[in-house]
């Protein structure tokens, strides 16, 4: 079974992540950028702009879209369990047991919707190709996000 969910970018093209070890959010740019080089590295890990520490590729989504697939995954399963479940405690003729399996349907969350305008675009000095949007306030040293090289703004 594979559930396809679109997380939404914002005007530009960037994604909005959130560090697994702190947990600031950042976006990063969702696809190659027209700067990519043609022998680009394809990144299985990525450093954290914010603190420098890496995680797998997997690992940088936000509170809000991980409600969000979880909703979709309940949303697109509770039937087939529903299902299979009933199946299984049917009664059967001249048996004592007979039950009824019902999951009870929220409404699930609120759709996303990704701002254009609440971060500022910066690109690293040596992978360039890869901009990221930080906090407007955050004044400190930013890390690459290919190779977690430090980086002043």
């Amino acid at each position: 079974m594979e559930i396809e969910i679109e997380l939404p970018l914002d005007g530009h093209g960037f994604l909005r992540r959130q560090c697994p070890h702190r947990e600031r959010e950042f976006k990063w740019h969702e696809g190659p950028t027209e700067e990519a080089p043609a022998d680009a590295p394809n990144v299985q890990e990525y450093y954290c702009p914010y603190c420098g520490q890496v995680a797998g590729d997997d690992q940088w989504f936000t509170d809000d879209q991980v409600e969000v697939i979880q909703a979709a995954v309940v949303d697109e399963v509770s039937p087939q369990i529903e299902s299979m479940l009933g199946d299984a405690f049917t009664s059967k003729p001249g048996g004592l047991i007979q039950t009824s399996v019902s999951f009870e349907r929220t409404a699930g969350p609120a759709p996303l919707v990704e701002p254009d305008d609440d971060m500022v675009a910066v690109a690293s000095p040596c992978h360039g190709y890869e901009p990221i949007k930080v906090a407007s306030q955050w004044n400190d040293p930013l890390h690459c996000l290919i190779c977690g090289s430090p980086f002043a703004l």
